[in-house]
């Protein structure tokens, strides 16, 4: 679709987005805080409060924004749009659905049942994905095309998470969990509003100043730019069921700390190889049916990719920063980090994107999430300390940063990318980044290796 219409597509999704935090109502968080690690009898209790106040509040919220479109549209567009009413309305069928799939999810994730939920997520995304060929690709819907994909798709996840429903699911709600589930999840919700304020203020901003086509420019280089999104947010999922059950352990904080250098090293990695080889990968033309991945029409947009990759590498380690939030209780401190985060978003975005656009949309993302992360570590860490491993982590940043500054320097052709990839082990190791167990496994692992590739020549 055009770079207009998708930018209105993404002021929709920023609608859902936002409200979806209202429809949870924090009890997402607060139902994985309470349901890990208890008895049968009392998670069943907890799912049930969660799940039965969650679907009755959504359901009265889509029954408003259903009769009243107008009433969300004319605050998303400065413009009025032809098919704007239309466009809430099917959002608020994909906000129901979605809603309703929250709880069973985090179920999935309580339990530690990974296989259940990829299958889940990925069934939602390739039918997702499959739909929008059809109806945006072959029928030219636009964007009414992409978010009936969405509200098929939605669908299809719930009625996938059924079984984790009615084994579970007793049509009784109880007063005193919910009020002890929503003293912890509330805090939350200004949260993860001020959150999308920091995500979306940036385009909105685009929007009112340059309309919706740079909007929708920006909006494609931020979409590619989730690349790293989806890392972080996969660990995400992983990581808070890990650590709330090994708190319980006697090195705890150790395990903690060592699984940030891990993260960090990982993450570093992903971003080189996504800021070398994804651009060209995702602006290449397709084989046969000789189209290119992404429209030549967006390809302005790609400038920002490397910086929105880059914030949301923050935003993993803002992440990792997040043990003490859960474990000692302080969800109270989160609003306040996002309001510092948010205060400074809004106000730099109104100063530079005037001036600088897009770019400066995506370089106060950047240092947004930056701020984010740096003030999640300074607010927690004296209520839970860490012994983060900063020495080796800086050695991490050094190695990855030298790589990165000699390919923004000279790109250059694929082999030249392999070669500053390879030579990344051997600046760790002339860093002593590596502890002696890591290196003990190293020699075994290419010890292994090249006993191997000898038997295979015999």
């Amino acid at each position: 679709m055009p770079p207009g219409d998708y930018g209105a597509l993404n002021f929709i999704y920023m609608y859902i987005a936002v409200m979806q935090v209202l429809y949870i109502g924090g009890l997402d968080i607060a139902f994985l805080r309470h349901y890990v690690g208890e008895e049968k009898e009392i998670q069943k209790q907890i799912f049930s409060t969660s799940f039965l106040t969650m679907g009755g509040g959504c359901l009265f919220l889509t029954g408003i924004f259903y009769i009243f479109p107008s009433m969300v549209s004319d605050i998303l567009f400065k413009e009025k749009l032809a098919d704007a009413d239309k466009w809430v309305r099917i959002a608020a069928g994909v906000l129901l659905v979605d809603t309703i799939s929250t709880v069973p999810l985090f179920r999935l994730r309580g339990d530690q049942r990974p296989l259940y939920f990829s299958v889940v997520k990925v069934t939602n995304s390739l039918l997702n994905v499959g739909a929008n060929i059809l109806l945006v690709g072959m029928w030219k819907l636009g964007p009414a095309g992409a978010l009936y994909a969405n509200l098929f798709s939605s669908a299809v996840q719930f009625l996938m998470l059924l079984p984790v429903v009615w084994d579970i699911l007793k049509m009784e709600l109880k007063w005193a969990t919910l009020k002890e589930l929503w003293k912890f999840g509330l805090p939350n919700v200004p949260a993860m509003l001020l959150l999308y304020v920091i995500e979306f203020s940036g385009r909105k901003i685009l929007e009112l100043e340059t309309g919706l086509r740079e909007a929708g420019l920006y909006s494609a280089g931020y979409k590619m730019g989730m690349f790293m999104a989806i890392v972080t947010n996969a660990y995400r999922f992983a990581w808070q069921p890990f650590f709330l059950a090994e708190a319980k352990n006697k090195d705890a904080e150790q395990t903690f700390a060592r699984n940030f250098t891990y993260f960090f090293a990982a993450a570093s990695l992903l971003f080189l190889i996504f800021v070398m080889f994804a651009g060209d990968l995702i602006m290449s033309r397709l084989p046969i049916v000789n189209i290119y991945i992404l429209d030549k029409e967006y390809w302005p947009g790609m400038a920002v990719f490397p910086l929105i990759l880059l914030a949301h590498f923050f935003d993993g380690l803002y992440a990792n920063f997040s043990v003490g939030v859960y474990l000692k209780k302080k969800t109270k401190l989160i609003p306040l980090i996002m309001g510092i985060t948010a205060g400074y978003n809004i106000i730099a975005n109104i100063i530079v994107i005037p001036r600088f656009g897009m770019m400066g949309a995506a370089w106060v993302a950047l240092t947004s999430f930056m701020l984010m992360a740096a003030a999640q570590y300074k607010l927690i860490h004296k209520h839970y300390p860490v012994p983060y491993e900063w020495g080796r982590v800086v050695k991490l940043a050094v190695s990855a940063g030298i790589a990165a500054g000699a390919y923004f320097m000279y790109p250059g052709p694929i082999w030249w990318r392999i070669i500053l990839l390879s030579i990344l082990p051997g600046m760790l190791w002339a860093l002593k980044f590596f502890t002696e167990s890591e290196k003990q496994r190293i020699r075994k692992v290419i010890g292994h290796s090249a006993l191997g590739i000898g038997k295979s020549d015999i």
